[in-house]
């Protein structure tokens, strides 16, 4: 490496494309959020600013880094002096007087206007960009995201497997595997199915990838159906967008036109699609800065490839490195750099790069920083036949062991460490042991539990492979079938329970018929009341939560009964099934936990948060840092033997899909080349979890059945050739299997030999500690005086969350009993904008004595009426893409489209040429079609805090504003007193709504607009009936005005935070509100159809005091 390729913070900011390759811990956020300020205060509004990453945690810790690195700027640049060290801050203040001010004016604005940043996941990336293209975007964006779609998958496998197979079982494969073949197949969506060579299909094979693709396409299908969507559609419709030949420019230009520079994270992590989203989209266009490790690349199982990070190196126009080290010791960087030293990590341009450490010599004081334990055979008692290796079973057995017994061993040393300036002990909180398999997490934590080490595993096994899963699912039978006594006597039997069989034995059938009544009582508090309360009914009957803490690990099973509980309700929550089918579901989760990626919140929770030996997954570690890590399994490269699917890349280095199976012609060599992928990942893996250590990292080696194909134990077995490569300036790769060495004198002497090469390694033998036992924390300073707490505050039951739907629910109830509309409770708003001001279903309004109007007919006769109409006019209004070319053609296809997901029976062509009318109507500035997509905002959600300051407002209230502010000749003025009739309601907490539309207009003035499908009298309507005197009654009649005022405030507080130099007199619009069926077109008469309500900005701005609890709103 040289000087010129190294990154430098004060250089010219890059232009094009650069890719800013790291290594572990040299600081990847640090330099991301530090150029993004670097671009802030050159000019670059943080409104333009796009930086993504591929993590909902990564994401949020961006967003937190970037704002706290802005605010840090802002203090360097008043104060007297600043840190010598801090480059950014240094680059601030080194301008002229003039330029330092522009620059802290910049940061200033952006943190006044941080929240305009785009600083998101991928997939959120992607919902947003889609949003933005408007009908380019699809519809679906309306449907739900799930994480994933495995009951759907597993539907269709089942109906494929039945329709083929049916009366031919000879023929038939294993149901598990036809399963399994289309998973994997929906799960790798963008694969290409193999076998696809001409020498390696067969008819069975042609059939099984037959089989996968019906899987893909009806699984697609049924998704439309179900309404739903998975995060990875929202990835393949805009990679869809943007790569189609007819609309691809155009898309990405809109795209590119949001963003000033682009900025992404953790980019070893891309795929093929998302990269090519990126480059087309901004590559030699904007500043395109990439930032990643590509030894990191660990996530191929979720997609990622490498090999896309590497085809971004091609085509970047520049390539920068960071080369310090701000994580580790110098003892511990330079060890891990005779390890890793010249090796390659899959691919030859995946190297290793040596780096400078930050922090010299050690904080660890006592220990080597670096300790590699190591076994010989002779350790071991079982062998394979010839005799010559170990087995792994027991060789795992060992290290477990052996793990527990040294960690108790440091625990109980004068080892010491500096923390934070301060030089004490090894705690266990200190200490993280990173594993590859989910199944050495239990037996590790066992054997630390029986040296009396404190653990916690933090992350990676599922709470459906606990014990706590399945005593729920034996207590949640007997309650679905409480005369069955088998099951009430098993769900008896468990902790939730707590009987003995003794107990059992001794209260005989009586005692069992009642656990029976008991049960059936639970089941009815489920119909009644829902999952949640009937675990809180059981929980307090059985005072299960009393019991368990009182057991040996009962705090781990409580937290494990009580998160199964808070999954089941939710999965309740969201199906709506009874209690038999979560049963089922249940039951699928225990039996099946090879679901990809399952549900979230069934990663096992915390059952502490007191100082503790942590464990935990190496993808789990990712991003993360310990003082003493610990890898006990680097040597292990235990792999699946013979998988039905698995992943690899073809010399076109495309994503191959391989169904055939293991009996199918070609398997060998397709599978040699998926292992040699995996080899090169377990190498990243490993490298890793070794980085995570700041001050000591301990690594095990032992021969065993897997161990040649290992990646620590290729690593140090072949350290002699890499330093022979590196010396004649060569690369000689880690092979995917070494040997291991014949004599177990040669295997000691090349871990010697490897200790050799750095002071800071040490090479020990392992299984040597023996009765060792961590030592009891002492407590310093008097026990604590230990109470009950007590709950003293009054719940304030009338601080809810509203809208305006809610407050005049009662009146519009009132004064239309046939609606069926019901009365609103006590409750607060779902979170879900599900409300509607549309008028309710009730009696046909066509049908009834009216007076014919002469005049021009309203489009809309003949159509329906009702929430269901409306919902699906607003849709079409909503999703309206004014840039289209055929505004017929648009408007009918949005038609088409809607009515068929609303299941409305409609005339399509009716509805869209009166739509078209709509949107073609005068509005005093031009039409709704004439709007530009830019100067739009459809359904601008809100949520705005209503102070609880004396008692929170009232409509009484908003009666004296609109008397006070409202001319007399408004035409709204009678509704001052209408209004305050409407609830003697206090309301205080939250309001929330959605505005249908925001146009800003040629004058730059923003105006709300509502859209109404209202009727004004039965029978056919005319134009003419929706004038400028029935629209203001039929406002006042339902309560508009208050709607108007409020969305009114809600802009009023929007474009407050988005203008600069807002004033309301100069930005506040005209409230409009469109009748829909009094809105004809070019040709509609002057005053009909539209409503427009000109509020005094002031009565607005009292409003919005009087929501926020000021004086001058409440005088």
């Amino acid at each position: 490496m040289t000087a010129s390729n190294a990154f430098d913070l004060r250089a010219p900011l890059p232009t094009g494309t650069t890719v800013l390759e790291a290594s572990a811990g040299t600081g990847k956020t640090y330099a991301i959020v530090s150029l993004a300020v670097r671009y802030i205060a050159e000019g670059v509004p943080v409104s333009k600013l796009l930086m993504a990453t591929f993590s909902n945690a990564a994401s949020a810790e961006l967003r937190d880094r970037t704002r706290s690195r802005l605010t840090e700027s802002l203090a360097a640049v008043d104060a007297a002096a600043v840190d010598a060290d801090d480059e950014l801050a240094a680059w601030l203040r080194d301008a002229s007087d003039d330029e330092v001010a522009r620059r802290r004016a910049r940061i200033v604005a952006a943190l006044s206007d941080f929240d305009a940043a785009t600083m998101a996941t991928t997939h959120t990336f992607c919902n947003r960009m889609l949003a933005a293209l408007g009908f380019l975007g699809e519809r679906e964006q309306q449907y739900p995201i799930v994480e994933n779609v495995d009951d759907i998958v597993a539907d269709v496998a089942r109906d494929a497997y039945l329709a083929r197979f049916a009366g031919r079982p000879d023929e038939a494969p294993p149901f598990e595997e036809s399963l399994e073949i289309g998973r994997s197949a929906v799960r790798n969506a963008n694969a290409i199915l193999a076998p696809t060579r001409d020498d390696e299909r067969t008819d069975e094979s042609d059939l099984r990838v037959r089989m996968a693709e019906h899987v893909r396409s009806q699984t697609q299908r049924r998704k439309r159906l179900a309404r739903v969507r998975t995060y990875d559609d929202l990835q393949n419709t805009l990679f869809a967008i943007v790569t189609s030949g007819e609309t691809g420019d155009l898309a990405c230009a809109r795209i590119r036109e949001q963003f000033a520079v682009v900025l992404i994270d953790e980019f070893q992590d891309t795929d093929p699609q998302q990269w090519e989203i990126v480059r087309r989209c901004f590559h030699g266009h904007l500043p395109l800065i990439l930032v990643g490790d590509p030894k990191q690349s660990i996530y191929a199982f979720r997609g990622a490839e490498v090999l896309s990070y590497l085809n971004a190196v091609e085509t970047a126009s520049d390539r920068r490195l960071l080369t310090v080290n701000r994580r580790s010791d110098a003892a511990v960087v330079d060890g891990l750099g005779v390890v890793f030293g010249g090796a390659t990590f899959g691919h030859r341009e995946i190297a290793y790069h040596p780096v400078q450490a930050h922090h010299r010599g050690s904080r660890l004081h006592g220990a080597a920083a670096i300790r590699i334990r190591g076994f010989t055979r002779g350790d071991f008692t079982r062998h394979t036949q010839d005799g010559t290796t170990p087995l792994v079973a027991q060789v795992r057995e060992r290290v477990i062991d052996d793990v527990a017994d040294d960690v108790a061993a440091l625990l109980s040393s004068e080892t010491t460490i500096e923390i934070d300036g301060r030089t004490r002990r090894v705690e266990p909180g200190d200490i993280a042991v990173l594993l590859r398999a989910n199944k050495t997490i239990e037996p590790l934590q066992e054997a630390f539990a029986r040296r009396g080490v404190a653990s916690v595993v933090t992350s990676g096994t599922s709470v459906f492979a606990t014990d706590a899963a399945r005593h729920w699912w034996h207590v949640l039978t007997a309650i679905d079938h409480p005369s069955r006594q088998p099951r009430v006597r098993l769900a008896a039997l468990t902790p939730l329970v707590g009987q003995t069989a003794h107990t059992l034995q001794i209260q005989g059938d009586t005692g069992v018929g009642t656990l029976a009544g008991q049960f059936a009582e639970l089941a009815r508090v489920f119909a009644d009341a829902g999952f949640a309360a009937m675990a809180a009914r059981l929980f307090d009957e059985f005072e299960t939560a009393r019991r368990l803490l009182g057991s040996a690990g009962g705090e781990r099973l409580l937290t494990d009964v009580r998160q199964v509980a808070d999954v089941c309700n939710r999965y309740a929550a969201e199906t709506g099934g009874a209690l038999t089918s979560i049963v089922d579901w249940l039951g699928e989760q225990i039996a099946d936990l090879s679901q990809w990626s399952g549900r979230g919140d069934a990663t096992r929770r915390l059952d502490r948060d007191t100082a503790a030996v942590q464990i935990m997954t190496v993808h789990a570690s990712k991003g993360l840092e310990f003082p003493v890590v610990y890898v006990p399994f680097g040597w292990d490269g235990a792999s699946h033997p013979n998988p039905a699917t698995f992943v690899y890349h073809e010399s076109d280095h495309r994503r191959y899909l391989d169904v055939a199976g293991k009996q199918a012609r070609g398997y060998a060599r397709r599978d040699s080349l998926a292992r040699s992928e995996s080899a090169g990942e377990d190498l990243r893996l490993l490298y890793v979890a070794a980085t995570r250590a700041r001050s000591q990292l301990v690594l095990w080696w032992a021969p065993s059945t897997t161990t040649a194909r290992g990646a620590l134990h290729r690593l140090l077995f072949t350290v002699a050739d890499r330093q022979g490569a590196a010396a004649s300036g060569a690369l000689s790769p880690v092979p995917d299997t070494v040997p291991i060495p014949a004599e177990e004198i040669d295997c000691v002497g090349v871990l010697r030999h490897v200790a050799s090469l750095c002071p800071s390694i040490t090479v020990e033998p392992a299984g040597r500690h023996t009765g060792v036992r961590a030592p009891r924390a002492e407590r310093t300073g008097p026990a604590p005086t230990l109470d009950v707490a007590r709950f003293r505050r009054t719940v304030d039951q009338q601080w809810r969350r509203t809208s305006y739907s809610a407050i005049v629910a009662a009146a519009h109830a009132a004064a239309h009993p046939d609606s069926g509309a019901a009365l609103i409770g006590t409750g607060s708003e779902s979170d879900e904008q599900t409300g509607s001001d549309e008028p309710v279903d009730g009696p046909d309004p066509t049908v009834g004595e009216s007076t014919v109007t002469d005049g021009t007919p309203s489009p809309m006769n003949g159509l329906p009426f009702g929430a269901g109409f409306g919902t699906l006019v607003h849709e079409v209004l909503e999703h309206v893409d004014t840039a289209a070319s055929d505004i017929d053609a648009h408007v009918r296809e949005l038609v088409v489209d809607g009515a068929a997901r609303r299941g409305v029976d409609i005339d399509v062509d009716v509805l869209a040429a009166a739509l078209v009318g709509v949107l073609t109507t005068p509005l005093g500035f031009g039409d709704l079609w004439s709007i530009g997509p830019r100067d739009r905002l459809a359904e601008m959600d809100f949520e705005m805090p209503l102070a609880s300051t004396g008692g929170g407002f009232g409509l009484d209230q908003v009666g004296d504003l609109l008397a006070e502010h409202l001319p007399t000749d408004d035409p709204l003025a009678d509704y001052a007193d209408r209004v305050r009739t409407v609830s003697a309601d206090r309301f205080r907490g939250f309001l929330t709504g959605s505005i249908d539309s925001v146009l800003r207009t040629p004058d730059g003035r923003y105006t709300v607009v509502d859209y109404k499908t209202n009727r004004l009298r039965p029978g056919d309507l005319a134009v003419e009936d929706f004038d400028r005197e029935a629209m203001a009654e039929e406002m006042m009649s339902a309560h508009y005005p208050l709607q108007a005022l409020l969305y009114s405030v809600a802009l009023h507080r929007y474009l407050a935070w988005r203008i600069a130099d807002y004033r309301p007199r100069t930005h506040i619009g005209p409230v409009q509100y469109h009748f829909v069926r009094g809105m004809a077109g070019p040709g509609t008469p002057d005053g009909c159809g539209v409503f427009e309500w000109r509020l005094p900005p002031e009565l607005v701005v009292a409003m919005s005091d009087l929501l926020a609890g000021n004086e001058r709103g409440r005088r």
